[in-house]
């Protein structure tokens, strides 16, 4: 995992107090991880815009009483001449620890979402991760020996939503409260590895910066507080190239 800082001139465009809109409500959900308790839940929403490529994110989070939490984010990336979004749906369940339990994403394009890119099941507790995309269906095997982070999930299939997200990010965080060390899964590469937890989160109080391939997310003890979209920047930035860039006229 790289340590990179957030490189100057990256656009992150967030909704509300410190780039990110919480409101507090009381509710029941009826997942997995907290059924059956009352929930606090709270949404966030983030959005990038630069050039043509333009991005929203949103996500909720439940906390039950017993201190499990389950979320929910739908990510939707706009490109110049893309008539459809590209849209990450994704879910994950926490223990009171902070140990992952559950994790899925789904990357879909064309109209209405119909198309399959790929679906990624993240299993932290039997140690399995399933993806399913053109290749078929691929199981990798996992130890369970430390809390999951993990990352990699669409960038060697689609680069532009490479980068990471909320939900990533917050489950990095709670596996760094979870103990001193972390297994990062990346999936794209099909390979994981143990390392400090402070290496993935670093305390830079009062918020900490999670550490997620090349990319930095400010998050504080509430939620995340900003994401890089570097792979949003990166696709904003050729787009401005080739804008420039001379195309040779009839001789």
């Amino acid at each position: 995992m790289g340590t990179k800082m957030i490189a100057a001139g990256l656009v992150a465009l967030l909704v509300g107090l410190s780039g990110c809109a919480q409101n507090g409500a009381s509710g029941n959900t009826g997942s997995s991880a907290i059924q059956g308790d009352s929930a606090r839940t709270s949404e966030s929403a983030f959005a990038f815009g630069t050039g043509s490529v333009r991005a929203e994110s949103r996500v909720s989070r439940a906390v039950a009483a017993n201190g499990n939490e389950v979320l929910h984010g739908t990510t939707e990336v706009r490109l110049e001449g893309e008539p459809h979004p590209l849209v990450i749906e994704e879910t994950a369940e926490i223990d009171a620890s902070g140990k992952l339990l559950l994790a899925t994403a789904e990357l879909r394009s064309g109209r209405r979402g119909q198309d399959l890119v790929r679906s990624v099941r993240i299993d932290a507790q039997s140690g399995v991760v399933t993806t399913n995309d053109r290749h078929g269906e691929s199981l990798l095997a996992v130890a369970v020996d430390q809390p999951w982070v993990y990352e990699g999930l669409f960038g060697d299939v689609s680069p532009v939503m490479g980068s990471a997200t909320a939900v990533q990010a917050w489950v990095a965080k709670r596996a760094a409260d979870a103990g001193s060390k972390v297994r990062a899964v990346d999936v794209g590469a099909r390979r994981s590895f143990v390392t400090l937890a402070d290496q993935v989160v670093i305390d830079d109080a009062p918020r900490k910066l999670v550490i997620l391939g090349d990319e930095v997310i400010e998050v504080d003890s509430d939620f995340v507080r900003s994401l890089p979209w570097k792979a949003l920047e990166e696709a904003a930035a050729a787009e401005r190239q080739s804008a420039f860039e001379c195309v040779p006229g009839p001789v």
